[in-house]
């Protein structure tokens, strides 16, 4: 058997021992309000491409960047709700944000989208996150807190990619979708953006 040279040994030796992650490719990424947005995630070992993303905006005042992830293409609330698999909304923060303010927002969009039963049947995920970003107080630029959707779990929350909590209700991804996506979305263009429009 022929040997390989010397050189040759030590890269193929480097290479064995490099952890999978460092040979692994990072995903290409898309700038987004100045934000690299990943072009594919994994949420629990499933690959989920980007659907689209965009920047929440309060007037000239850019708030954050949100993205999300689903298993194929999608272009209406219809179509995202009845995709298979895994989903992924990240948020990542352009400015400080208070913790009770994003929460009290979060609501306020269930509330303009959603029927009293619907708001009811999300009411603990929704008292739950709520509680949760008043503990934290408030998030700064450059943090980010994430929602996976996970089939047979519920919804999976992240903060700055630390678990934080599961809310078990099966509504309560909908209900969120609803805020970003619904007939009354807290914002238009970002709507349009995460449903694969123009960013």
């Amino acid at each position: 058997m022929r040997l390989l040279a010397p050189s040759l040994l030590a890269i193929a030796l480097l290479a064995l021992a490099a952890p999978s992650a460092v040979r692994a490719q990072a995903s290409p990424t898309v700038d987004v309000g100045g934000v690299p947005v990943p072009v594919d995630n994994f949420v629990v070992g499933h690959r989920v491409p980007l659907n689209g993303a965009g920047v929440r905006a309060d007037g000239d005042t850019k708030m954050y960047v949100a993205a999300l992830y689903i298993s194929r293409k999608t272009r209406s609330l219809v179509e995202v709700a009845g995709a298979p698999g895994p989903k992924r909304l990240h948020v990542h923060m352009l400015r400080e944000i208070d913790g009770k303010a994003l929460g009290a927002s979060l609501s306020q969009g269930m509330n303009s989208n959603l029927s009293s039963r619907e708001v009811s049947a999300c009411l603990p995920g929704v008292l739950k996150m709520t509680e949760l970003f008043a503990t934290k107080k408030k998030l700064n630029t450059g943090e980010s807190f994430t929602l996976d959707s996970v089939p047979g779990q519920g919804t999976v929350v992240r903060v700055n990619n630390e678990k934080a909590a599961t809310i078990e209700s099966r509504e309560f991804f909908g209900c969120m979708l609803q805020v970003y996506l619904g007939e009354r979305p807290v914002d238009a263009p970002l709507k349009a953006a995460l449903l694969g429009g123009k960013r």
